[in-house]
């Protein structure tokens, strides 16, 4: 250290400067306690030891001291009986290191028993399953809402960027998470506790939840004491496709109860380990099962990487988060790891983007997407760093991590909520809820012993003699046979204004001990998927963070880029009798290079024009000829206002190398879509819409060199992506279906299948019109596509076609989407694989259709490219 000082540094100002690098996390000592790994005695033994080269007598004096307090906590967790002056040793010892500690802190103990016979039998294992798959009905999927926000913000303000996570969620420059605010100090206002006024309570309930209201109800006219669900009784929920995580935590009770033997207290969580953890500290057969939780996960999503979140918030949490390394990958945050450098993703080392409604997390050294887990219980959602929080609920992230019952909106509605049962299995006990006036009155009962006025109060509310004083997931075990159990009771709830009161089951003959004693516990039981929880869900990217001097074009610059507030049907007035016309100008006057549109939607509609200058000298002139034309609609209150934004090319979703054909590209199809309108109006317009959208993908395709398998293979990947993201089930798919009945003749007709009234027939000139551009673009793009980026060929045109119909959708584009994709994969599905009715169009007739020797063909059944099912062929017009 005396190294660093200089004539001009005094020794405070030197301890000073090294105390703030140690407070920035800048240096980071060795003896930060690891939350995965060996216990922390061990690892500071571990520390001092490689440190203590040559001997130094201080750190000799600290190894001597840890290996005896070792040695008599090796002794006390062999004896049956311990005595207090043995813990007051261990603290004597500890003392004479001159460190501070508290002695009624220092000690973490866990208690394993070995049971000497019994167990919860294996029949419970089908009961179990078929309560998880009902309550996985009645519990469709809840988005988190502060992720939900935060990928609205995100998706608003990156616009499709791979941006590093430290950036996005930094409280100064990025998008705070949660609760979380700037930490920027506020004498006048900090601490301040402003008064609540008068507000309104909505109460929204999912379908579900309301068919549980209604069974509920009819259970408190028939004064029931328990409430046995049916399948029946509640909606149809089909989940989709990714739903369940790997594994879940199934936490469960054998009761005395003969007809429902199974209370099923919760199921759950992102992985098995999340609870299991907690216990394979310090019991090897427990570590065991948990890392072969963690490697089954793996190998089923080798597609990923699940990374542990390693993070200690505070000193007293360690008990809850020290736990086996029980995966490969860890995510140290302002913490230890315990696995080598190679295996540490630190927190810079993370890139985030968002694509269909979703965010991935990648690795920018691995080139992998990343899945956080946290393998323990802690609750991180209380004034936790904001990092820390994202990190833990990005591990939920389209998934359902809770299968246990719950009464939702309904729990703090009634004084009383019965028994609730499915099948054999409990499902959750009976509850009373106490106000403060009852409590008052029950106090009174108990410091009296009015014992008659208190066995009618529990009467009157139907409780039984043995009952728990319920907080949270803390249960305090009453008995009213008991006095000093009641006034413990008494104690409990004096000070409180309302408490829970919960039915008491007693344990079955099951686990017994060596005298032949009944434990009453908790088993634990682990839900293993059999297949990937991720499949469909990877997304192929370019190489990331690629920084170019053209990324980015504030106002003033070559690109235009202006957001223009209006209604949906206003803007395409617009672009058919103002920006498009005046646009078209421009570019045969050769100020314009390239421009296109798009609808988007965050706080308000709005239309996005994006203008590529030939010269940033003409920006000025431009902007004043669109505001020119736009001022009118302004007074007639069509239009509500304009601004002008910075242009962020989307480098990470198009790849640096073919971004300018990509907006070349998307110029052409604004200018196509323009066409569209000059062509259509009022109701035909709409009617033709979607028809024209079907269409257009496919003739994209076919410019971009797709063949049938290759189309179909596109149409199928789409498909899947917005039927997760619509959370699509039996329900909707036969809607779909009935729909796609309802304009299959319309579909064939403009696909050539079979002869009629083409409902496109107009728009043929103007494909055939942009076609020449279209394919030489297409050419280019596609070879760069195979020479670069092979593996991006399909993200690249599926992202291609997604904004094509951006362009025409006007009112729910992404459902109109979403049916558009199935109804392109039903056609192309049934051409490839010859089903009646539908077929492969590009076979010899239609050559001699383009070469002018036929008018019209149709193929009524069979397929050209198979000799056992050859179909019949009408020609006319030879």
């Amino acid at each position: 250290m005396n190294s660093l000082l200089t004539p001009d540094t005094t020794q405070e100002e030197l301890f000073s400067f090294i105390d703030d690098v140690i407070s920035s996390q800048i240096l980071v000592s060795e003896l930060e306690p690891a939350v995965t790994g060996a216990d922390f005695s061990t690892q500071i033994l571990s520390v001092l030891e490689k440190i203590n080269q040559p001997a130094d007598p201080v750190i000799e004096k600290y190894i001597d001291t840890l290996k005896k307090t070792n040695q008599l906590i090796r002794e006390i967790d062999d004896a049956h009986t311990v005595s207090p002056e043995t813990y007051n040793q261990v603290c004597r010892l500890l003392a004479e290191t001159d460190v501070e500690f508290e002695p009624g802190k220092i000690f973490q103990a866990d208690a394993y028993r070995d049971p000497v016979s019994g167990g919860p039998s294996a029949l419970y294992q089908e009961d179990l399953k078929a309560a998880i798959l009902f309550l996985q009905q009645i519990n469709p999927p809840r988005d988190n809402p502060y992720l939900t926000a935060f990928t609205k913000k995100f998706n608003a303000r990156f616009e499709g960027q791979e941006i590093p996570l430290l950036q996005a969620l930094d409280t100064e420059t990025g998008i705070p998470y949660g609760d979380h605010k700037s930490p920027d100090p506020a004498p006048l206002k900090d601490d301040l506790v402003l008064p609540e006024t008068g507000r309104e309570l909505r109460v929204t309930m999912p379908e579900s939840e309301l068919a549980l209201f209604r069974l509920l109800l009819k259970g408190i006219h028939e004064n029931k004491y328990e409430l046995e669900l049916k399948q029946e009784d509640f909606p149809v929920f089909e989940p989709p496709a990714g739903i369940w995580a790997p594994s879940h935590s199934v936490m469960f009770r054998i009761t005395d109860n003969e007809e429902r033997p199974v209370y099923l207290e919760m199921c759950g969580n992102c992985s098995a380990n999340s609870l299991l953890s907690r216990f394979a500290g310090s019991h090897q057969g427990i570590a065991k099962e948990v890392m072969g939780i963690a490697q089954e996960e793996e190998h089923l999503n080798n597609e990923i990487i699940f990374a542990e979140i390693i993070h200690l918030p505070e000193n007293r949490v360690g008990n809850i988060l020290l736990r086996p390394a029980s995966r490969k990958y860890e995510i140290p945050y302002l913490g230890a790891s315990s696995v080598k450098t190679a295996f540490t993703l630190p927190a810079d080392d993370l890139f985030l983007k968002a694509a269909g409604g979703k965010l991935f997390l990648y690795s920018k050294r691995l080139q992998k997407r990343i899945v956080p887990r946290l393998s323990a219980a802690h609750y991180f959602g209380n004034h936790s760093l904001p990092v820390y929080h994202f990190l833990c609920d990005m591990q939920a992230q389209g998934q359902q991590n809770s299968y246990s019952f719950t009464w939702g909106n309904l729990s703090g509605m009634f004084p009383f909520l019965p028994r609730v049962v499915f099948g054999k299995v409990i499902l959750h006990a009976a509850s009373w809820q106490l106000d403060s006036g009852e409590i008052s009155r029950l106090v009174k009962l108990l410091r009296e012993e009015n014992k008659t006025g208190f066995l009618n109060w529990l009467k009157q509310r139907k409780i039984p003699d043995q009952f728990f004083l319920a907080e949270g997931d803390n249960e305090l075990p009453v008995d009213i046979r008991n006095p000093y159990s009641l006034l413990a009771f008494s104690d409990a709830i004096l000070e409180k204004k309302h408490c829970m009161l919960r039915e008491m089951f007693l344990p079955g003959q099951h686990i017994c001990g060596q005298e032949g004693q009944l434990y009453n516990g908790q088993y634990l039981a682990t839900l293993l998927l059999e297949h990937s929880s991720y499949n469909g869900e990877l997304m192929n990217r370019y190489a990331p963070a690629v920084v170019m001097q053209n990324r980015s074009f504030p106002p003033g610059s070559e690109w235009l880029y202006l957001k223009i507030y209006c209604g949906i049907k206003t803007a395409e007035e617009i672009l058919q009798h103002q920006a498009g016309p005046f646009i078209h100008d421009m570019m045969k006057q050769g100020l314009i290079k390239n421009w296109f549109f798009i609808r988007y939607f965050d706080t308000d509609f709005h239309l996005r024009l994006r203008i590529q200058l030939k010269s940033a000298a003409q920006y000025a002139e431009i902007l004043n000829g669109l505001s020119s034309l736009l001022t009118p609609l302004l007074t007639e209150n069509l239009v509500s206002g304009w601004q002008i934004d910075t242009y962020h090319r989307e480098l990470e979703r198009y790849g640096p190398e073919l971004i300018e054909e990509t907006e070349t590209l998307f110029t052409l199809d604004s200018q196509l879509k323009l066409a569209f309108l000059d062509i259509t109006e009022g109701d035909k317009r709409e009617q033709v819409r979607w028809l024209f959208g079907l269409k257009n993908a496919d003739w994209l395709m076919d410019c971009l060199g797709f063949d049938s398998t290759q189309k179909e293979n596109m149409a199928a990947a789409l498909k899947e992506s917005f039927a997760a993201e619509f959370h699509m089930n039996k329900f909707l798919g036969q809607q779909i279906n009935q729909r796609f009945s309802q304009f299959r003749s319309s579909i064939e007709i403009a696909f050539g299948i079979r002869t009629g009234l083409d409902l496109l027939s107009e728009f043929y000139p103007v494909f055939n019109a942009f076609e020449p551009a279209f394919r030489e673009l297409g050419t280019r793009i596609r070879k760069k596509l195979e020479a670069q980026y092979p593996e991006n060929t399909s993200s690249y045109i599926g992202s291609c076609i997604h904004m094509m119909l951006n362009r025409l959708f006007v009112s729910d584009p992404r459902i109109q989407e979403m049916v558009l994709y199935e109804f392109l994969h039903k056609v192309y599905q049934a051409k490839n694989t010859g089903e009646p009715g539908i077929y492969n169009y590009t076979c010899i007739p239609t050559v001699w259709k383009e070469a002018g020797i036929i008018n019209t063909f149709s193929l009524m059944s069979g397929n050209e490219n198979r000799a056992d099912r050859p179909g019949e062929i009408s020609l006319t017009g030879c």
